[in-house]
């Protein structure tokens, strides 16, 4: 016999024909959330004439779990799922054609979720729907003790919703692409390396988030990379150029900053920093300085949207301070 309830994630297993006992207990079933009450396994079923159990909770999941013979174990294991966002979802977008011609573009949907969580759904086969890793959040979860009999929520540990993404495949290497430690901004990767195996090729955006995050459609895993906003502000919007080399993030407070994906770095500003030479004519009490001063001012509020040509010659972005700016890209003036 086996139970659960809607206040967990857990199934609890019993031996009827030994007095009743608990013979295992298979932990975080299906996920719950700490900021819902009740968001654990709404059912649970044994196959008729069979070893299997099938499960499903208010995670938006269906699973269904196998008892081995041989040798004989009293906790089920895994042997389908089929799940989706348990949440609202924020953002979505077909996954954008490559230049290597693959037949990627149009049949992969990406989508956001409130649920803190980012899924690839195929519009071809419904099996092949994976959610992006973002490392493994059960084992950071357990070791500070959120896994246990009383708390299962692993969300904490996932990144903020979503607010937007940008996608290139251009030098997406596939699951063969660099990887490394999720997040963390280890330059350990040569790059050499990197040329040819490629590397990240969607950024994202995170409710009230300072940093930016990549990840690796290939390997279907987050990514090395955090970027961070220039004036350490929200990032508000992102975009990717089409040669799939650069990401452009821009912040609530308006700032634009350009980053390489292949090494992490940080290329550009929009507009640029001061020259020594400019500065001094700021210093200097001279009737053209707020000329000057207007050709390099850039947004005063939030970043609603960012644009790059497919040239990288031009980039045009647009803010909450009801202005359009158009950039020159490889100069940020």
């Amino acid at each position: 016999m086996a139970t659960a309830s809607i206040e967990d994630g857990d199934i609890t297993l019993w031996d009827l024909n030994r007095g009743g006992k608990v013979t295992g207990v298979l932990r975080s079933a299906h996920e719950t959330s700490t900021s819902s009450k009740g968001s654990g396994i709404t059912n649970i079923e044994f196959l008729a004439g069979q070893a299997v159990l099938v499960s499903t909770g208010l995670d938006n999941a269906l699973r269904s779990w196998v008892f081995d013979q041989s040798p004989f174990s009293p906790i089920p294991r895994l042997l389908h799922a089929r799940g989706g966002h348990a949440a609202p979802v924020t953002e979505l977008m077909f996954l954008p054609a490559a230049s290597d011609g693959s037949e990627a573009a149009g049949k992969w949907l990406l989508s956001a979720g409130n649920d803190r969580s980012l899924w690839g759904f195929s519009l071809r086969k419904d099996g092949q729907n994976a959610e992006l890793s973002q490392g493994n959040v059960k084992h950071k979860a357990k070791n500070t003790g959120n896994l246990s009999d009383d708390r299962s929520a692993v969300e904490d540990f996932k990144a903020p919703p979503i607010i937007d993404m940008a996608c290139c495949l251009n030098r997406d290497g596939g699951i063969g692409a660099v990887s490394g430690q999720v997040w963390s901004n280890k330059k350990n990767i040569s790059a050499e390396e990197s040329s040819m195996s490629g590397w990240e090729s969607v950024v994202t955006a995170h409710a009230n988030d300072k940093f930016a995050k990549t990840w690796s459609w290939g390997r279907k895993k987050a990514g090395r990379w955090t970027f961070e906003t220039g004036d350490q502000k929200p990032v508000t919007s992102v975009a990717m150029t089409t040669c799939g080399t650069f990401a452009v993030i821009g912040s609530m407070g308006g700032s634009i900053d350009m980053f390489n994906l292949q090494s992490g770095s940080h290329r550009q500003r929009f507009p640029p920093r001061l020259k020594p030479a400019q500065a001094k004519q700021f210093k200097a009490p001279q009737p053209d300085v707020h000329v000057l001063l207007e050709g390099l001012r850039g947004h005063k509020n939030a970043i609603t949207g960012i644009v790059v040509d497919s040239l990288n010659t031009t980039l045009v972005s647009s803010s909450l301070d009801g202005t359009i700016i158009v950039f020159d890209f490889p100069t940020g003036e």
